[in-house]
């Protein structure tokens, strides 16, 4: 990047709790193939030595060390506070977010940025990999390039992530619609924002290969039931997301456009709370508008059949069913272990 320019890209990367994972992260980054990048990493109050780590990797790479923007936080703001500030900082023509504990192929931003010029697109996509226990597994985005049905597939989880670590977006749909992330909210914010970004899009397009690398980490939030419940904050920010998505599609005018998907995304997350809490009845009477729509939602028959009991306000008939899955589920694992 020459002096005075301004870079093609501003990667944003919050640091917290990544120790064991930012070096390969940060040298992944750092090997891109497109030069003119401004890295961001946002360090928000970090208990462990990730800044450290990450500081030995940027002595390893030293003409890069001018395109690099350390932020300390005085506070923890948590990822939303993070975002906001990478954001505050960038300069670059597009945007893109990178998880600390996670990594890409070296080509990923080149190509993203060529594609995105080329095909003039406020919104660039790509594949990726989830990597489980050493498996990666592919994710394959084959959504339709176009804004409305990319918001459906996102509400619906569907054919389009929810994540910001796979787009390419440019600054100024940012901007301009003045989006930011709600500080407080630290799980769906991604989702929220995407569901802005998309609506005020005006083309958006795809890349084919995947390049981003989504590390599956078993402490991340919570992986059985016990855990669930004792972070209920997982539960509430969701719901609050989910509220601020609806209330959001409603303001714009659309939120007709997007009622079956709302209700949707609605059942989606009364799915997973009932499938991972102890509490059922306390979740159990989530969300009765979406009763009318259980059996049109894009959601596996046993889950329905879940959905379903619930509607009926049966715990005992939910618990049982809850039962099936979890052990179909451990079966799927056996066999595939």
């Amino acid at each position: 990047m020459s002096r005075g320019s301004l870079p093609k890209v501003s990667v944003i990367v919050p640091v917290y709790n990544v120790a064991a994972f930012i070096r390969q992260g940060a040298r992944a980054l750092f090997e891109q193939t497109l030069q003119d990048i401004q890295y961001i990493f946002i360090n928000d109050c970090t208990p462990d030595n990730s800044i450290e780590v990450l500081n030995e990797v940027i002595e390893e790479y030293p003409h890069r060390k001018d395109q690099i923007k350390i932020i300390q936080h005085s506070v923890n703001k948590g990822v939303s506070g993070s975002r906001n500030s990478g954001l505050a900082a960038s300069t670059g023509e597009f945007i893109i977010h990178c998880d600390g504990d996670d990594w890409i192929e070296p080509h990923m931003y080149e190509d993203l940025y060529r594609e995105a010029v080329r095909g003039g697109f406020d919104i660039t996509w790509c594949d990726y990999f989830i990597e489980r226990r050493g498996n990666s597994i592919l994710k394959v985005q084959d959504c339709e390039e176009n804004a409305q049905s990319c918001i459906k597939a996102m509400l619906c989880n569907r054919n389009l992530s929810t994540y910001l670590w796979d787009k390419l977006i440019r600054r100024e749909l940012y901007e301009a619609h003045h989006v930011v992330f709600p500080e407080g909210i630290n799980i769906r914010e991604d989702f929220l924002v995407l569901i802005q970004l998309f609506h005020f899009s005006s083309t958006v397009g795809r890349i084919g290969g995947a390049y981003y690398h989504y590390r599956h980490r078993a402490d991340s939030i919570s992986r059985n039931e016990a855990e669930f419940d004792n972070k209920l904050f997982y539960v509430d920010h969701r719901l609050k997301a989910t509220g601020m998505i609806e209330d959001f599609l409603v303001r714009q005018e659309a939120g007709a456009l997007y009622r079956k998907e709302i209700m949707c995304s609605k059942m989606i997350l009364k799915r997973l709370i009932l499938s991972n809490s102890k509490d059922i009845k306390r979740w159990i009477n989530l969300y009765p508008e979406t009763n009318d729509y259980i059996f049109k939602a894009p959601l596996p028959k046993i889950f329905k059949l879940m959905m379903w009991a619930a509607s009926t306000g049966n715990v005992g008939l939910v618990t049982m069913v809850k039962a099936l899955i979890n052990y179909k589920s451990r079966l799927s694992q056996k066999i595939r272990g």
